[in-house]
């Protein structure tokens, strides 16, 4: 995303153990946050739906 010029709000925060951040800007300005999961326990995730 870097190479692609997008802007980011400061360091990727990562809480070890739990979860791993980075906040980031779309063209117009809208601040937007990536979240990966470190606990390695997906089964909290909502699952998928079809329509």
């Amino acid at each position: 995303m870097e190479q692609a010029s997008v802007k980011f709000d400061g360091e990727t925060i990562v809480v070890d153990g739990m979860v791993k951040t980075a906040t980031f800007y779309d063209p117009d300005g809208n601040a937007l946050m990536l979240a990966q999961d470190l606990t390695g326990d997906h089964n909290h995730l909502v699952p998928e739906t079809t329509v």
